[in-house]
């Protein structure tokens, strides 16, 4: 396999304009989502009677007091609607199982209720549709959509109550497919601006090249606190993250566990891919194979996953093989060291099967090095505190410590990668071409 790269471094006038203020103020604070429309109607009409009933009252206080009244009454009202409608908590989400013909919907909602979900190929007409109900004993959802035509834009909504939640998709490409493109990025953590600003940067990219709905790959530490429910809501499913939800509603996201996961039984809650064992699995997407590790399972790379490892890149008939994991065997200091286990046991298996290209995480920065033909990227900067790398470390040709995620665009025996940031800068590009 050849290596062509470029690296980046790099009285009553004032009592009528005091109602009509503190009237917007009072509103503005409600009209801010959906869920609160049946506050700021109601808030509307106590408005409307509180104006007509204003000059009957004669003294101002008794004014004032009436009209708190009205708004406890109203807002009282609204809260309990509010609680009566079924909203959407999570998702919807997807992810993708290793079936070219199928796709995985999941959503969580805040009680039990069920769901319409319709889907098809002409966003004006969704012809295919079910009723689900959750599952589990946390209000989850999900529908395995199957019988897809390969490479074909989806459409699809989730409807609970008064509340509507659509996305697209492109189903994967036929088994033979020889060109594929997809992104990658990781440790998504602790700062959702950050992590809202780089999902805006996909969104452009996709906005820009529908060719890159497809997947995206995750190199581990979703959350802060990976065992704790409120970090995977607040960092991870955002209700405020525009960016976050439309990515999520437009393409499947495959990861791997990080340390900041900590147990794993969130993370297997919510991305249940199907593991062979613990938390490794692989996938065929097109003409690439994805190989998923778990280096946390029982704290170690067990012998078991290792031997699946080797079996599996064995079996593969697919030219173009990539590993995803969270501790990198090279990358550029920081904070971490280089993961030795990845060096003295996985490295082996990655050039005896050429492994094309590993992505790891772990440290917040993007890096590239290469050994024994083996391109190891850490992809680090998806939200999470960025570190400074070391420029000194063994094998490394770049890093840079920035937000950043990288888009791979393979035809044929090609690949193109480029490592950008959310405003579309490259600061890393290279070529990989495989070799007989």
């Amino acid at each position: 396999m050849s290596v062509h790269g470029e690296q980046y471094r790099s009285h009553a006038a004032p009592r009528q304009r005091d109602w009509e203020q503190g009237k917007r103020q009072c509103i503005s604070l409600v009209a801010w989502g959906s869920a609160w429309q049946n506050v700021f109607g109601m808030l509307r009409q106590v408005f409307s009677r509180a104006a007509r009933i204003r000059g009957s009252l004669g003294s101002p206080r008794v004014f004032r007091g009436a009209l708190a009244v009205f708004l406890v009454a109203a807002l009282l009202s609204a809260a309990i609607a509010v609680q009566a409608s079924p909203a959407l908590r999570k998702g919807p989400y997807m992810l993708y199982t290793g079936d070219e013909a199928a796709m995985l919907l999941l959503w969580q909602l805040d009680e039990s209720a069920e769901c319409s979900l319709r889907w098809g190929t002409d966003a004006s007409s969704l012809d295919s549709g079910v009723t689900t109900s959750e599952y589990g004993t946390n209000h989850q959802h999900r529908w395995l959509i199957e019988g897809l035509t390969p490479s074909t834009r989806y459409y699809y909504e989730v409807e609970v109550g008064d509340v509507t939640a659509e996305g697209s998709f492109l189903s994967a490409p036929s088994a033979n497919a020889e060109a594929v493109k997809f992104l990658a990025y990781g440790d998504t953590r602790t700062f959702i601006e950050d992590h809202e600003l780089v999902c805006s940067g996909i969104m452009a990219t996709i906005s820009t090249d529908p060719g890159y709905q497809t997947f995206l790959l995750h190199t581990g530490d979703w959350v802060k606190d990976g065992d704790v429910e409120a970090s995977w809501q607040e960092q991870f499913f955002s209700r405020t993250s525009p960016n976050l939800l439309s990515l999520q509603a437009s393409m499947p996201i495959q990861g791997c566990m990080g340390n900041h996961e900590d147990e794993g039984f969130l993370f297997q809650k919510y991305w249940p891919y199907p593991f062979v064992e613990d938390r490794y699995w692989s996938f065929d997407y097109g003409p690439v194979h994805v190989v998923v590790v778990d280096q946390y399972a029982h704290f170690r790379l067990s012998s078991e996953q290792l031997s699946w490892i080797d079996e599996d890149l064995e079996a593969t008939t697919k030219r173009w093989k990539f590993v995803v994991l969270h501790g990198p065997g090279w990358s550029a200091g920081g904070k971490h060291s280089n993961n030795s286990d990845v060096q003295r046991h996985l490295q082996p298996l990655f050039e005896k099967h050429s492994v094309a290209i590993v992505f790891g995480g772990h440290n917040h920065y993007y890096a590239r090095c290469e050994v024994g033909g083996v391109v190891h990227i850490t992809t680090g900067g998806g939200g999470a505190p960025l570190r400074t790398p070391d420029l000194r470390f063994p094998n490394l040709i770049t890093a840079v410590g920035t937000l950043e995620f990288c888009k791979i665009d393979i035809t044929g025996e090609q690949l193109d990668f480029e490592a950008i940031t959310p405003d579309g800068m490259a600061i890393d590009r290279f070529t990989l071409v495989l070799s007989d």
